[in-house]
């Protein structure tokens, strides 16, 4: 049975509220690297999905910080470090910060992704 998530390598896994999960997934190459934000809900079906990834860009996943509904983070390996949260009530979100983007664009999102200053 064909799995709905991409990436190669499990990089973290966060049990949130509600039994949420939010899952991030690398491609496993540090050179032209993605990385595959998902969360998941209480029956681990896909709510929402963000995906990091830039041509030539190296990534590494890097956690900074973390709290019930929000994760500090580095990966392009640019020193940004970005702030996912995890929104109560999904939102029409169109957009994110360079090189990101949601997997499926005209929908509500409950993920929402910022580069802090």
């Amino acid at each position: 049975m064909p799995t709905p998530f991409e990436g190669d390598c499990l990089d973290a896994q966060f049990t949130l509220e509600h039994d949420q999960t939010l899952l991030c997934l690398s491609d496993g190459s540090p050179y032209e690297a993605g990385l595959h934000i998902y969360l998941l809900d209480a029956q681990d079906a896909v709510v929402d999905s963000i995906l990091g990834a830039s041509p030539y860009a190296s990534g590494i996943f890097k956690i900074i910080e973390c709290g019930d509904r929000w994760l500090n983070f580095e990966f392009f390996s640019n020193s940004v470090v970005y702030r996912m949260s995890v929104l109560e009530e999904p939102r029409f979100r169109f957009s994110l910060p360079t090189g990101w983007k949601y997997k499926h664009r005209l929908q509500t999102h409950r993920l929402t992704l910022t580069s802090l200053p």
